[in-house]
């Protein structure tokens, strides 16, 4: 599985943007949000039959799904669109799994950092 580069940028207000482009059965890099207080994801592309997990980490080395606000699982995404993470962890990345040739997503993590 190759391991998709990673695009960080801080803006203002302490928050951060940090965004990955991920094809077929691919992982990322992760980003250390253990400070953050808000976190929101936005997936858009070509899932091309792929689906999407939103991965914590606390322990550095065994990745898990997280919840969104409202408490589903953020394990097979299949839609576009922005979704709020609940849990506070270490480390947060995206996954994608299966899909073809053609899946192309652009998954943009967006977190504020308390001061």
């Amino acid at each position: 599985m190759a391991v998709a580069p990673i695009d960080r940028k801080g803006i203002p207000r302490n928050a951060y943007i940090v965004k990955w482009v991920l094809g077929r059965e691919q992982v990322c890099e992760s980003e250390y949000v253990a400070g953050s207080a808000e976190r929101s994801v936005q997936i858009e592309g070509d899932y091309a039959g792929a689906s999407v997990s939103i991965d914590g980490c606390n322990d550095d080395e065994h990745f898990r799904p997280l919840c969104s606000l409202d408490g589903m699982l953020l394990s097979q995404i299949t839609t576009c669109g922005i979704i709020g993470v609940r849990e506070l962890s270490k480390y947060l990345r995206p996954r994608v799994t299966g899909g073809t040739a053609s899946t192309k997503l652009t998954i943009t993590l967006l977190y504020r950092v308390s001061r």
